[in-house]
């Protein structure tokens, strides 16, 4: 969770300084929500840390089993392929909510990679739903400045 967030935080600061996106008083308060939810991530961490829980053999080998990367990885397709789906029957907001979140989770990813290979083929995915994003801004349907989730613009 603690990766995600500054991940969040990470790729919100990118966008500022690449002017893609406008320090508006709601990205203001998204980013202020992220930091706050990246502490508190970070304090349960280390509580559950001080209590040697995680050290345990058998909780580490479930935890192996199953990768959280990998279910928001699934989760990010499935957004991909929902807004292509809403995008074919004209849901252009909904569609470009889902685009962004997935481009979001799809960036946290690829900062999280271990494997060069899994971080290779993140980015490429990435960089599709991007090119997306970019043709859905040319035909109109977004501003890149829209930083509110009810589809005016921040200006």
């Amino acid at each position: 969770a603690c990766h995600l967030l500054s991940s969040a935080l990470h790729l919100a600061r990118e966008k500022i300084n690449a002017r893609r996106l406008m320090p508006s008083t709601a990205l203001k308060q998204v980013v202020k929500d992220l930091h706050a939810r990246f502490q508190e991530a970070k304090n349960a961490v280390q509580e559950v840390n001080k209590t040697g829980i995680l050290r345990k053999p058998d909780l580490q080998e479930k935890l192996n089993r199953m990768s959280a990367d990998k279910m928001l990885y699934d989760h990010a397709i499935e957004m991909c392929q929902s807004a292509a789906l809403d995008e074919l029957v004209g849901k252009s907001e909904s569609c470009l909510e889902r685009y962004q979140m997935s481009q979001i989770v799809l960036h946290c990813l690829s900062q999280t990679a271990r494997l060069p290979r899994d971080r290779d083929v993140l980015l490429k995915y990435k960089t599709a739903v991007d090119k997306r994003l970019r043709i859905l801004e040319q035909q109109g349907f977004f501003h890149p400045y829209e930083t509110n989730l009810s589809g005016e613009s921040s200006s």
